[in-house]
């Protein structure tokens, strides 16, 4: 399993395996899996528009409004905001399906412009 850490580069190390379907994570005392047709809903429904920077926003108790954090809350309900570091750094590190920027203390992504 790749070992990747999180797009602060605090927290725990993420391990991760991609399969046909998707990805099984393991992060910290975390283990999860998200699927293939969630990565494509987040990547349709949530970052729309490649030109915009869109919130990380994963804090557990509040998240940024209209974050990945939340809508990962609020659209894929078995998720918490805090599990947006772990899915955006794989996004970023493994898939290049996302870009990240950070201004000040937060963290921004966009949808890289070849998965447009």
């Amino acid at each position: 399993m790749p070992i990747i850490n999180t797009l602060s580069g605090t927290g725990s190390p993420i391990d991760y395996r991609k399969t046909s379907s998707g990805y099984q994570v393991k992060w910290g005392s975390t283990s999860f899996s998200f699927t293939n047709t969630q990565v494509e809903q987040l990547l349709t429904d949530y970052f729309q528009d490649p030109k915009v920077l869109y919130p990380l926003g994963a804090d557990m108790v509040n998240p940024t409004p209209g974050g990945m954090g939340e809508y990962l809350k609020n659209r894929i309900r078995r998720f918490t905001p805090r599990h947006a570091s772990a899915i955006a750094a794989i996004l970023v590190n493994d898939e290049n399906q996302l870009s990240f920027k950070t201004i000040g203390n937060a963290i921004y992504l966009r949808k890289t412009l070849s998965n447009v």
